[in-house]
């Protein structure tokens, strides 16, 4: 549910805001900081509401798979275009294969993990 939010997000920010892509990276490394605050900081306060707040945050971060569509978020459409293109011409296409291949394989170990 989380993830439907991050899918304009994108956009918005490699253009409208004419950040560019390094400097959206950038700035969505402050959503991680805040979910990651959020969901220490729970436990603490004994507040349901931080963690799904967290989850928000992590959702624009790094969306994946929504429960219809897949949705990437943030971080999962802009890091891709970002190494590939301050890649080497030799390297490019390995560079951007081993993002896809790194993040399909934690895909599986999650699930793999899961089964237990």
């Amino acid at each position: 549910m989380f993830y439907l939010r991050a899918e304009p997000d994108t956009g918005v920010l490699t253009t409208v805001f004419s950040l560019g892509r390094k400097m959206s990276l950038l700035l969505n490394n402050v959503f991680v900081i805040i979910a990651a605050t959020l969901s220490g900081f729970s436990r603490m306060a004994k507040s349901f509401e931080m963690i799904m707040l967290s989850r928000f945050f992590t959702g624009v971060n790094a969306a994946e798979v929504s429960t219809c569509l897949p949705c990437p978020g943030v971080s999962m459409n802009i890091q891709p275009m970002y190494l590939a293109e301050s890649a080497p011409k030799k390297l490019r296409g390995a560079v951007a294969l081993t993002s896809a291949s790194f993040t399909a394989l934690g895909l599986v170990l999650g699930q793999v993990v899961g089964l237990r």
